[in-house]
């Protein structure tokens, strides 16, 4: 039987990413939004009117899973979608008044949660933080890529 040491390093990690969805969970929830959601209104808040394959590929995420996430926005008045001019085939995605705001709750809520995970470390210790993350999420992408054969990870 296969027994990973309760101290071990992708213990710990396991542990760190469960809390975290869990904060980011219970964060998102009284905002009406999925932890998937908020990359949606951050890239829209960049560069509305993308076209809704464009913004799946920049979200590395598969078409028909962005058309759930934005049903979803739609409804709740956060994101609206519209016929391209030029090619009636295709629909552009642009972020609402109401998800414009909603865009700056979330910001605020996660620098809160930056500061509440971050806030006793070092400026050294997040450097070296943010280099060992960093590495890890790079070797993670490249795993994939290798089993995968070269396609977009799913992020939601």
């Amino acid at each position: 039987m296969f027994h990973i040491e309760t101290n071990s390093l992708y213990q710990l990690f396991n542990q760190v990413i469960r809390l975290h969805f869990q904060l980011v969970h219970a964060t998102l929830e009284p905002l009406g939004l999925y932890p998937g959601q908020p990359p949606v209104l951050f890239v829209l808040a960049h560069k509305s009117g993308l076209k809704q394959r464009e913004l799946a590929d920049h979200l590395h995420i598969q078409p028909a899973t962005l058309t759930v996430m934005l049903k979803r926005m739609e409804a709740s008045g956060y994101v609206s979608r519209s016929p391209d001019p030029q090619d009636q085939r295709v629909s552009r995605v642009y972020l609402t008044d109401k998800g414009k705001e909603l865009c700056l709750q979330v910001r605020k809520a996660f620098a809160n949660m930056e500061q509440k995970y971050f806030g006793a470390l070092t400026p050294e210790d997040k450097e070296k933080m943010k280099e060992g993350l960093t590495l890890v999420r790079d070797r993670l992408l490249q795993h994939d890529e290798d089993k995968v054969g070269g396609k977009p990870v799913e992020c939601e």
